[in-house]
């Protein structure tokens, strides 16, 4: 698990480094959405700031930035016991230029036989105003 979150903090930082680009989501004939490079015809849809490339800075999550994702990622998803959940190996916080973060970390809990399962991945992405962007435990 701990390889699994250094090949991913990795990935992150290797990479051209662009600021960002913009997308169009626009309705498609369908009904379900199509992102595109240009604006949409018809005016409709959104656009959407995607920044790309790799962060400006890379290092390990203090412990009350770990506490924060993992207070998040208990609240957000139904573990069978939640006070089991811990974080194993290091955290990566990512700092985008921008000024977006994300921080990666390995969380392990019980099953319901009271044994603990194995780490899995998990982030927490926030917006450059420190609000949570996106939450994921695998």
């Amino acid at each position: 698990m701990m390889n699994c979150l250094l090949m991913l903090s990795l990935a992150l930082v290797s990479g051209p480094v662009i600021a960002g680009q913009t997308v169009h989501k626009c309705p498609g004939p369908d009904g379900k959405p199509v992102y595109q490079q240009n604006a949409c015809s018809d005016g409709a849809g959104a656009e959407l700031n995607i920044e790309t490339g790799r962060p400006s800075q890379s290092r390990r999550a203090t412990q009350e930035e770990i506490d924060q994702c993992l207070q998040l990622i208990k609240i957000r998803y139904n573990y069978k016991d939640p006070e089991s959940l811990r974080v194993e190996g290091a955290s990566v916080m990512a700092i985008y230029p921008s000024g977006r973060k994300e921080i990666l970390l390995s969380v392990n809990g019980k099953n319901s036989y009271g044994g603990y399962v194995g780490a899995k991945p998990a982030y927490c992405k926030y917006k450059a105003n420190g609000d949570l962007d996106e939450l994921k435990a695998f």
